[in-house]
């Protein structure tokens, strides 16, 4: 036990670290053209004894090339789908969609889930570092509330944008856009 709050304990540094790099404002970025859609399948690969694991489906539709830091792309990525995985139930399923139909003006991504949905008072303070809901949302509670922090800052170093639509008991969408 003692190893696994170790492990916790790194991860939440090494998430903080991550944010303090990025609000200073220091040239993080390695830009190069990436294709969206296999970027997320290599993350939806790695999760996917944990998806099937709970039941739940997980699957990428939609095709795009944009011009990103893979490294950081991938860590939002995980960050989205390990949020979907914790308050989506068993049978339920998480999709990602790539919107390329505005490819001139950038590319969209909608992360979907058919999980617990988040009540329309917390919406505006999800991106908020160590903002929680409520713990009792999910079983599985060893979120420190930064990973949403995190897709924001680096949806923000990319010059894009995020935000969230959500219907409690029905799921949650999180539409990234790339520029």
């Amino acid at each position: 036990s003692s190893l696994e709050e170790y492990d916790r304990l790194s991860r939440i540094l090494e998430s903080l670290l991550f944010l303090a790099k990025a609000d200073s404002e220091q040239p993080m970025l390695a830009l190069s053209p990436i294709n969206i859609r296999t970027e997320i399948e290599k993350i939806i690969v790695f999760y996917e004894a944990l998806a099937a694991e709970q039941g739940i489906s997980v699957r990428c539709e939609g095709d795009a090339t944009a011009k990103a830091d893979p490294d950081l792309f991938q860590r939002v990525i995980s960050n989205l789908l390990t949020n979907a995985l914790h308050y989506t139930p068993g049978g339920g399923a998480i999709t990602f969609f790539i919107d390329s139909s505005h490819d001139d003006m950038g590319i969209g991504i909608t992360c979907r889930d058919s999980g617990s949905g988040i009540p329309p008072e917390h919406l505006l303070k999800i991106f908020d570092r160590f903002y929680r809901i409520n713990p009792s949302r999910s079983v599985k509670t060893e979120g420190a509330g930064l990973g949403l922090a995190i897709v924001k800052s680096i949806i923000d170093l990319h010059g894009g944008s995020v935000t969230v639509q959500s219907t409690v008991g029905q799921g949650t969408d999180v539409h990234l856009f790339f520029p």
